[in-house]
């Protein structure tokens, strides 16, 4: 199996290479959907950075949104790509997300959590799975609120957010160490190891 990054033209691609390196997970960057991409053995990525309505245009102008709804394949998004998965983005203006996830992107308040952290949110904070956390790296200013498929909370906003074959983080475990590699490599065994419901 192959992991399949979306090339929107920007993103975090060196940080991504380097960790895919280091865990040995066999990878290609992919611009223009086309049919071959049907019948392929793979998972595919949405990377992060950048603007919502721009990367939105981008995937729909480069074949993907149709595909992304309706592939029974492994999807993972990371960062802005995690965001796009959800409903609705508010970024600007509303903006209709891939629909994904359950759940609408918002800008974070001023200050939130308590008054202990500022927008953007930017640095280490925790992902909060039950009763354990990691450590992970944030670099935001919207986030989602609540989703009925949030996996992991931080603060007072989705951190992880999972349903069906869609999985996805706000938070970038590519640059996030250890903890973050260890993340990607979980997550691509399940890739490996998903098989949609009948």
């Amino acid at each position: 199996m192959e992991l399949r990054i979306i090339d929107m033209g920007y993103g975090n691609r060196k940080s991504l290479e380097t960790a895919f390196v280091k865990l040995e997970i066999s990878y290609k960057w992919v611009t223009n959907m086309d049919l071959k991409e049907e019948a392929a053995e793979c998972a595919y990525l949405i990377p992060g950075v950048g603007a919502a309505a721009q990367a939105l245009k981008t995937l729909d102008q480069l074949g993907w949104t149709s595909f992304l709804k309706s592939t029974q394949k492994p999807v993972v998004g990371i960062c802005l790509g995690f965001q796009l998965m959800f409903e609705t983005l508010e970024e600007g203006q509303i903006q209709k997300g891939l629909g994904l996830l359950n759940g609408h992107v918002r800008l974070l308040p001023d200050a939130f959590n308590n008054q202990l952290r500022q927008r953007p949110h930017i640095g280490w904070n925790q992902a909060l799975v039950t009763q354990s956390s990691k450590d992970f790296y944030f670099a935001h200013s919207y986030a989602v609120a609540f989703s009925q498929d949030a996996q992991a909370m931080t603060d007072d906003f989705v951190s992880i957010a999972a349903k069906n074959n869609v999985i996805g983080f706000q938070f970038h475990p590519e640059i996030s160490g250890p903890d973050g590699l260890q993340l990607l490599k979980e997550t691509w065994l399940w890739c490996k190891s998903y098989r949609p419901s009948i």
